[in-house]
């Protein structure tokens, strides 16, 4: 987390997770007032009746909104952690229509055909968390606050490591994130072969803002801002395993 320098805000959830597992997370009065005049759309993913929450009250303090977002984050952590996929709200885009990020980040996960060969537990449970697990699989789960793109964006996010047989892996899924882009999910396996062990990484990120005109052209150039960024990621994080 620490060698992203987006990531402003940091703090892990314990199981079940409560509000004190986001005591630190902070947000400014003009945050405050982004969330409280957020509406149907793509700048803002929210699903309508967390929409609801925040406009309950609109003369709300910063105070009042940090800790509706803070409500709004836990629920759909607990939602996430009790039912896996089938428990991310999809968000509102207006005129009866909603992105589905579990329908996303399913097809990421049936994209990995590597893993589905060599490693077929670890991939039935990326599919069916938390029915399906590992013997000795690892999991944590943190909340992130980040400024991409200049904006304050809040990020849940899974880790899951764990064995299959010999070869082993590594799944970062950010199954909320609150603006700029829907959701990630990012995949590491080491394959053990004679003389050493290949390493296969994968990343998927799904965005609905670069539809229409210009939209492949804006999909090439969010590819290579995201491959910068992840190298960048990286190599801090080389820097400090080597220290």
């Amino acid at each position: 987390i620490t060698a992203d320098a987006q990531v402003k805000q940091y703090g892990k959830f314990a199981e079940p997770g409560s509000l004190a597992d986001l005591a630190e997370l902070q947000v400014t009065a003009e945050e405050a007032g982004a969330l409280l005049r957020a509406g149907p759309g793509d700048k803002v993913n929210l699903s309508a009746g967390e929409m609801a929450g925040f406009k309950a009250e609109p003369g709300a303090t910063a105070q009042a909104t940090r800790q509706q977002l803070q409500r709004t984050l836990l629920a759909r952590y607990q939602a996430y952690r009790d039912s896996g996929l089938d428990g991310i709200a999809p968000y509102d885009r207006g005129d009866g229509r909603a992105t589905d990020v579990a329908s996303d980040l399913r097809k990421a996960t049936q994209s990995a055909k590597a893993l589905q060969e060599h490693m077929p537990g670890f991939h039935a449970v990326l599919l069916g968390y938390p029915r399906a697990t590992l013997p000795g699989m690892e999991q944590q789960f943190f909340w992130t606050k980040s400024i991409i793109r200049g904006k304050p964006t809040y990020v849940l996010t899974h880790i899951l490591v764990a064995s299959d047989g010999a070869a082993r892996a590594v799944v970062r899924r950010e199954y909320y994130v609150s603006t700029a882009y829907n959701a990630e999910q990012s995949l590491a396996g080491f394959l053990p072969v004679e003389g050493g062990t290949i390493v296969v990484y994968m990343s998927h990120v799904f965005t609905d803002q670069v539809a229409g005109t210009g939209g492949s052209f804006k999909r090439v150039i969010g590819s290579r801002v995201m491959a910068d960024q992840m190298k960048e990621i990286f190599d801090r994080g080389r820097k400090k395993i080597e220290r």
